[in-house]
């Protein structure tokens, strides 16, 4: 039900803007994503799975707890989730907290996303989103970004936009949880509290769990990765 603005050569009632070059340019809205591509079926099975997930911005994984797989999409966290994610601090975390993070050389600041272009018969066509927030002398580094279900300009960009933003958040914190953290899946959204890192309910969302066994009880390994609702930020592109 997410929607995005998108830019139309037709006069709306949703609002206009003026465009760079001078020109009024309007806009209205269509669902954000859309899996509206063709697949071809003498691709793996795998391939063409991970072609319609990539439609939704969402990615295939392996559930441990079921043993089935399931869509992680990428998304922003609402406000039931918020209100109710599972909190992490010194009554349930046994080890200690490691935090990663990506250097300066190793920064994204730009994305190129291909996509199957419907104004041009689906043949392929490539779209650039540029960081906003590059540093001084950081290199010029990019990340490419297949998307063969996804036919429209707007909805490429706003997913290479969202990838190439989250790339730069590039905060990852990994440590064990006792047995009540067995209830937490992954994908969820969830809060850490440490006094020390100066985290008061930080906002984290689950990637990976890894269940192990310690001094005869089991524990859960996480690896999580920050969370920054401004990465979904719509960009209208045109």
């Amino acid at each position: 039900t997410d929607t995005l603005s998108y830019v139309t050569d037709s006069v709306t009632t949703s609002g206009s803007f003026i465009a760079p070059d001078g020109t009024t340019k309007y806009y209205t809205s269509a669902l954000r994503y859309r899996c509206d591509g063709v697949l071809d079926t003498q691709k793996p099975i795998v391939e063409n799975i991970d072609a319609i997930c990539s439609s939704g911005n969402g990615t295939l994984t392996y559930d441990n707890k079921t043993g089935l797989f399931k869509v992680l999409v990428n998304r922003p966290m609402d406000i039931d989730e918020e209100a109710n994610a599972f909190l992490f601090n010194a009554d349930n975390i046994v080890s200690a907290i490691t935090v990663s993070t990506t250097d300066l050389y190793s920064l994204y600041n730009f994305s190129e996303i291909t996509f199957a272009n419907y104004l041009q018969e689906d043949g392929s066509d490539t779209i650039f989103v540029n960081a906003q927030d590059t540093l001084p002398n950081e290199p010029t580094s990019g990340i490419s970004i297949t998307l063969p279900m996804t036919r429209t300009r707007y909805r490429a960009g706003d997913i290479g936009n969202v990838q190439l933003q989250q790339s730069r958040l590039g905060t990852v914190v990994t440590f064990t949880g006792d047995h009540s953290t067995m209830t937490v899946d992954v994908g969820d959204f969830v809060k850490v509290s440490d006094e020390l890192k100066g985290w008061d309910q930080k906002i984290f969302r689950v990637m990976r769990i890894t269940e192990q066994e310690r001094a005869g009880s089991v524990t859960c390994k996480f690896t999580l990765r920050e969370y920054d609702s401004t990465v979904f930020d719509e960009v209208m592109y045109y």
